[in-house]
């Protein structure tokens, strides 16, 4: 099972920045950005899926999970087209 990986800032060696986690092909990072709010929490996953999408936790586990469903329910809609279609 893959795991999360933290990235820790540079000069602040406890606060977490961003973490990621291989999904299959696809990387997913719960990440901050310097034009959202210092506690806002954004997603991305790359190979074009989604990029910056804003979370609605301030806490990084529950943001971790908000990702991680985000990538299930466009996985799922993928699945359901292709069957359908």
């Amino acid at each position: 099972m893959a795991k999360w990986k933290d990235k820790r800032k540079r000069f602040d060696g406890d606060e977490i920045e961003s973490s990621s986690i291989r999904l299959g092909q696809f990387r997913l990072l719960v990440h901050r950005h310097i034009h959202y709010p210092p506690d806002v929490w954004l997603a991305s996953c790359h190979l074009g899926i989604f990029d910056q999408v804003e979370l609605a936790s301030k806490d990084l586990k529950e943001a971790k999970c908000q990702a991680k469903a985000k990538v299930q329910c466009i996985l799922e809609d993928a699945i359901k087209d292709i069957l359908e279609g």
